[in-house]
């Protein structure tokens, strides 16, 4: 008998992460507080965005005046003339843009942020996804309704940005810094091997050493935390645990369902956190219909579609989410019989470095690899000039360098693990 649930709360949440950003799926909550304030929650905080009656209106914007506040005019220009940047935009709004944004206003301005289609579970038009996303019973949690921007409204694009919810861990702001850094680091130490010519460049040899080593030593932090998050399944907490009983790797594979979240882990390195019956727009129940399970909300709407055949490949796997499920308030109905066919999930990670995996912008650690023995070479060539200077830089080249070979290896090497386990 499934208990019954009480009246579901409001939350926005961020539900999927993969790699680096599972922290923010994690984490990432828009919420009413005990005494009507409005909380935003992220990766390491919690902040009140407005106090009890702080939010005087919630409104959304279309995809065009999403753009339009959140865009560039450098990034509207590229998106226009790359062809790879149009096929990823709908009549030049990109498409995370395109369900959208929803702002929370106060007497100031804008207090809190969200994109619709990074907020929204399911797929749908704008009016759905904003409906499955939380953001409609948010507003009703605050005693207002959701509506449309007026033509008039000006929001100030720069205190739109500066609450804006992320979906990422790393900023732009980051990603333009240690991409600068990286690349005066390679001209200067480039510039510093001139050393062997008989010119005094010590001073390029220790700029470089500046710029690189705090870069390494940030990118291994960064590559660790994302290994851990990528390696290890959240704390199920008060969740039910569900593992594939046909499964080998049912320590990374696995449902794990709570009144609150609805977490599935495919072990590729990515979770999504949908919200369960305890809120608003979570599921409430999981249809099993042949090679599919069809995640449904209390409206009967469709959230998601996972491969029964990675979770639920088999009768004894049905009934053991059958009994996860019932513990969360979730009910499990089987339309069809599964299948067992496999569908590992996507190989997101075999695209090269991207930031998902730790890696601090696209450009550091092509440019690294260059960097170190670069330095190493520099630091060599400044020691009979500067035998001090020299010593101390080719000790940090040679910790760039082991940084940089630490970070490719165990990242090649968990790949080449799922690879072996058969999920890529």
């Amino acid at each position: 008998m499934v208990e019954p649930v009480a009246t579901p709360r409001a939350e926005v949440r961020v539900p999927y992460g993969v790699g680096a950003d599972i922290a923010v799926a994690r984490s990432v909550r828009l919420r009413v507080g005990t005494d009507g304030e409005l909380v935003v929650a992220g990766p390491g905080e919690e902040r009140v965005a407005a106090p009890p009656g702080g939010v005087q209106e919630m409104v959304w914007l279309d995809g065009r005046a999403t753009t339009r506040i959140l865009g560039s005019p450098v990034s509207r220009f590229l998106t226009r003339r790359n062809p790879v940047l149009r096929r990823l935009s709908v009549d030049g709004v990109p498409l995370q843009h395109v369900s959208g944004l929803c702002v929370a206003l106060g007497a100031a301005g804008p207090v809190a942020a969200w994109l619709v289609d990074e907020t929204a579970p399911g797929s749908g038009d704008p009016s759905t996804k904003r409906r499955q996303s939380g953001s409609v019973a948010l507003a009703r949690a605050l005693g207002l309704t959701l509506e449309a921007a007026p033509d008039d409204e000006r929001l100030d694009p720069a205190a739109v940005r500066r609450v804006l919810v992320r979906s990422s861990t790393t900023s732009a702001r980051t990603v333009l810094v240690v991409s600068v850094a990286v690349v005066v680091a390679l001209l200067l130490s480039a510039r510093s091997v001139g050393g062997f010519d008989g010119d005094v460049v010590w001073p390029y040899a220790l700029g470089a050493l500046v710029l690189a080593l705090p870069v390494a030593l940030a990118a291994l932090r960064a590559r660790r935390r994302t290994l851990d998050l990528v390696s290890h399944p959240p704390e199920p907490s008060s969740r039910q645990v569900h593992r594939p009983a046909a499964s080998s790797d049912a320590t990374t594979t696995q449902v794990q369902l709570g009144r609150e979240d609805v977490v599935v882990v495919p072990g590729d390195g990515s979770e999504t956190w949908f919200a369960g019956p305890a809120v608003a727009g979570g599921v409430s129940v999981v249809q099993v219909v042949a090679d599919r399970l069809v995640l449904v909300d209390a409206r009967d709407e469709q959230l998601a579609m996972l491969p029964s055949g990675l979770f639920a490949p088999d009768d004894a796997s049905v009934a053991s989410l059958a009994r996860a499920a019932e513990a969360a308030g979730v009910r499990v109905d089987v339309v069809a019989a599964p299948t067992g066919r496999r569908e590992p999930p996507g190989d997101w990670f075999a695209t090269g470095p991207t930031l998902q995996s730790g890696d601090l912008s696209p450009l550091q650690p092509w440019v690294m690899w260059l960097v170190a023995p670069l330095l190493l070479l520099g630091g060599l060539a400044t020691v009979e000039d500067a035998p001090a200077v020299g010593y101390v830089v080719v000790a940090g080249a040679v910790v760039v360098l082991a940084c940089r070979v630490w970070c490719w290896w165990t990242w090649r090497s968990w790949t080449a693990a799922l690879r072996r386990r058969g999920v890529a």
